[in-house]
């Protein structure tokens, strides 16, 4: 089923950067747009870069403010290239300019944050999107009403999502074959790649690439309490889930981690506290509870001893140095 309209033959691309966008998912869409053109031995794919800060994107060429777009320009896709940062949102101008190019039927493809924009601007609901793995738990808390996985890129319904980096490149790939399949192969073979990833291809679990090796009871134990960072597990609870007493539990810890199950668990908490303290614009009281902390006093001192620095403190030194 076709994803986008014909306009005079050729594809417009808008390519929307926001604050903090990833340049290598640019970088790759770009490149594989200019070799397609080059197969095709025109310019059928056509690329508008804005972005949605008034002065545009300081030392990049060909990038204009949101601002300047005309009402009725049309494209046929609009990527919304985020990047790491889930605190960076979109102006009321840009949720605007989306929502009028998707009434028009453009197909619109969101990159690591983007998924947060077009999250945040209600384009998502009842779909089911791609997002970065080390995103999800925040995304899934946020937006309940979106099917969030961690396939490296999905379409639901001509909405592309894909977890940014190299599978950037798995997404585009897709999208061009739906649009100029004659010259797929040779685009394959032009970017020396052997063939795609289907978007069906899980991201790599971090935790058994962080700690492969050290048995899997333990692995099991990590990703347990890091599944459980709201609601806070008991060691025991973990212990049971893992398939091994506490004692036994703690022995493993404390000879591949030199730190009891308690500790551990406490500064995964606390890590991901600071996450949404230096990425997010929520309360401190907001990122405590939601981190597991009942008591704001505990989390404070927790967070001090931890990383030097109160919560309300530490976002302010990042704020000066911003």
């Amino acid at each position: 089923m076709e994803t986008v309209k014909r306009v005079a033959d050729r594809y417009s691309f808008c390519f929307l950067l926001c604050d903090g966008y990833s340049r290598l998912s640019l970088t790759m869409m770009l490149e594989m747009l200019q070799e397609a053109n080059r197969i095709l031995g025109g310019d059928k794919y056509q690329v508008t870069m804005v972005s949605d800060s008034v002065w545009g994107v300081p030392g990049m060429l060909d990038v204009m403010p949101l601002a300047q777009l005309s009402d009725q320009a049309e494209f046929d896709v609009v990527a919304v290239i985020g990047g790491a940062n889930l605190s960076v949102g979109c102006s009321i101008e840009a949720e605007i300019c989306l929502r009028r190019q998707q009434r028009r039927g453009c197909c619109l493809i969101a990159v690591e944050s983007g998924v947060h924009v077009l999250a945040q601007a209600g384009m998502l609901k009842g779909r089911s999107v791609s997002c970065f793995v080390g995103h999800l738990k925040y995304l899934v808390d946020l937006y309940p009403d979106v099917s969030f996985n961690t396939n490296i890129f999905s379409n639901s319904g001509g909405v592309f999502s894909c977890a940014g980096g190299v599978s950037t490149a798995d997404m585009l790939f897709e999208l061009i074959e739906r649009f100029t399949p004659s010259i797929y192969e040779e685009l394959c073979v032009r970017m020396a790649l052997d063939r795609p990833r289907s978007g069906t291809v899980q991201q790599r679990n971090m935790v058994h690439r962080r700690y492969s090796g050290l048995g899997q009871s333990l692995i099991d134990a990590i990703e347990l309490m890091e599944a459980n960072i709201d609601e806070v597990l008991s060691i025991d609870e973990v212990a049971t889930h893992s398939g091994v007493s506490k004692r036994q539990l703690e022995r493993l810890f404390k000879r591949h981690l030199n730190q009891s199950p308690s500790q551990f668990y406490l500064q995964l908490r606390l890590k991901r506290a600071r996450n949404r303290i230096l990425n997010t614009t929520n309360p401190v009281l907001d990122v405590a509870f939601s981190c597991g902390f009942v008591a704001p006093t505990h989390f404070s001192r927790a967070y001090k001893a931890y990383f030097g620095v109160s919560p309300k403190k530490d976002r302010q030194l990042l704020m000066t140095a911003c």
